[in-house]
């Protein structure tokens, strides 16, 4: 094979020429586990052009063996032949299989299929333009990506894409080289251009794999902030970028979740927001039950941020990956990670799921409260006496002190078995006030109640703004501060927010209030701009 090479590198025609025939004739015949023609493939491009006729021939069938065994990926290594020939040659008929590798056993002969060839690693830091003379690579094409026609920037970013066609592994290299010129054209004024440098990292990402991780982490963040731009080109080439990066193993799904939420949590775009729902379906979808399992705790905060998004297609789309999470769950996983939600997602969620299938399908019911806990915060004068609590008891260690009081009594109307009067426990209710003990007679009858938890009544959204008139929390000057213009304002106004759930104890900070906070502190997150004030309304 080294003399076969040799003469192929061979200035007579006619020594070149037989050296092609014969290699190809050798790939024919021996096969490609027992035939490297890869050392061959640098030279093609520059044969098939030959001015000697015999040459050019003899390099076409040796294409032709090639393409018996590697398929149509032998035309990503002919860089610089003319699309005619390439044409021509894809249009001819392979060369005719012959018999190889022969097992005699007696008589008989077993033909046995030799492995496909594997292509060679691409050196592409080598396959892109330099300047003569320099040491630094790639730093022509570099130039190219910062020219002021946008058909330049626009074709060095298509020759990274084109280079990479049909690889599945390039030589180590530092490929940030090839990474950040690109990062840099996803925000350029021309939508081609900007799509051409997102699919080039799509496919960068398809053949590193997970040698692309640290350079996936840096890159996601600015992928998802150019998917809020509108332009079909771009919004399809974000969503196959991002989806690369998770079915390529680039990045974990739980990183993915976390990406996720930091860019939808810095904007509200609605295009942006549909863009990091698809990407989290499409990082669901890509990960085995064990991941999204292990994902659960960082899925669960920017699933919540889709379902609760002001627009329906973007609350639709957070469905479909949360519905996607619980089908990629055993059973039981699914019906515990439903459980565990408030009740209005859990319904939600549960919906969604129940018109899929899979493994966790069965999660589509989550459990309904009992009747006697769903207390109405607007008509507290209504409401019927209930009956104790049929939940477990709760040990006095877990029960701050502000929650073993006994439930308040109204002379004129006495309790009835042991339980609150219905004044009392709508009272409770309205103000939000902390979970109780209830008294449970016991089974014996007669002797001592068994003191019980109950879980407290949290309001729903439509009492939130009744009740925030009425509780004053935040004060109004501290809500009027959370949304002025000056950044420096909103943060101090933030500080007071901290110190009051910080310093209120159990009893100033109940269901309700600590509700009012919460959703005050929701809707500044869900427009805020300033990363320092972000960062202080999630502490």
């Amino acid at each position: 094979q080294s003399a076969l090479e040799a003469g192929i590198r061979s200035k007579a025609p006619k020594t070149c020429a037989a050296a092609l025939k014969a290699s190809a004739e050798a790939l024919l015949e021996c096969g490609a586990a027992a035939f490297d023609a890869s050392p061959h493939l640098k030279q093609l491009p520059a044969l098939l052009q030959h001015r000697d006729k015999s040459v050019r021939d003899a390099a076409a069938a040796l294409v032709g063996a090639v393409r018996h065994w590697l398929g149509d990926g032998i035309f990503s290594q002919l860089k610089g032949v003319p699309e005619d020939r390439l044409t021509a040659l894809r249009e001819a008929p392979l060369p005719p299989t012959k018999k190889h590798l022969l097992q005699r056993q007696g008589s008989s002969a077993a033909v046995v299929a030799p492995p496909p060839m594997a292509m060679p690693p691409l050196d592409l830091l080598a396959k892109l333009p330099r300047s003569k003379g320099s040491k630094e690579p790639a730093d022509a094409w570099e130039t190219q990506t910062l020219s002021d026609k946008w058909s330049e920037r626009k074709a060095a970013a298509d020759l990274v894409a084109s280079l990479l066609e049909g690889q599945s592994s390039l030589k180590p290299a530092d490929h940030g080289l090839v990474l950040r010129p690109l990062k840099r054209l996803y925000q350029d004024a021309n939508v081609n251009v900007a799509a051409s440098a997102i699919k080039a990292t799509g496919s960068l990402a398809r053949v590193l794999g997970p040698g692309f991780r640290s350079l996936a982490q840096q890159a996601a963040p600015a992928l998802v902030k150019r998917g809020a731009d509108k332009k079909a080109v771009v919004a399809e080439a974000v969503r196959g970028c991002l989806a690369a990066l998770s079915t390529g193993s680039c990045l974990a799904l739980a990183e993915a979740a976390e990406l996720a939420l930091a860019a939808m949590s810095r904007s509200t775009n609605t295009q942006l927001r549909s863009t990091a729902a698809r990407w989290l379906a499409a990082a669901v979808s890509a990960a085995d039950a064990e991941g999204v399992g292990r994902a659960l705790d960082a899925l669960d905060a920017p699933l919540q941020l889709l379902e609760e998004d002001a627009t329906a297609e973007v609350r639709a789309l957070g469905l479909e990956a949360a519905a996607a999470v619980g089908r990629k769950l055993p059973s039981e996983a699914a019906v515990a990670w439903v459980c565990r939600m408030p009740p209005k997602r859990a319904e939600r969620v549960g919906k969604a799921l129940g018109g899929g299938s899979g493994g966790g399908a069965a999660a589509a019911a989550p459990p309904k409260r009992p009747s006697g806990e769903a207390a109405s915060l607007k008509a507290p004068a209504a409401a019927p006496a209930r009956a104790p609590s049929a939940a477990p008891a709760r040990p006095a260690s877990m029960t701050a002190p502000s929650q073993v009081r006994p439930p308040a009594r109204q002379a004129s109307q006495p309790s009835v078995g042991g339980g609150r009067s219905s004044g009392a426990a709508a009272d409770g209710a309205k103000k939000g006030g902390a979970p109780r003990r209830e008294k449970a007679s016991s089974g014996g009858g007669g002797g001592a109640g068994e003191e019980r938890w109950r879980e407290p009544d949290l309001p729903s959204s439509d009492d939130l703004p009744p009740a925030l008139e009425s509780e004053d929390l935040p004060p109004a000057a501290v809500r009027s501060a959370m949304a002025d213009a000056s950044w420096s304002a909103r943060a101090q106004a933030l500080g007071e927010v901290a110190a009051q759930a910080a310093g209120g104890g159990a009893d100033a900070l109940s269901p309700l209030r600590a509700e009012l906070l919460l959703w005050q502190l929701g809707a500044l997150l869900a427009k805020e701009k300033n990363e320092q004030v972000a960062a202080r309304a999630l502490e």
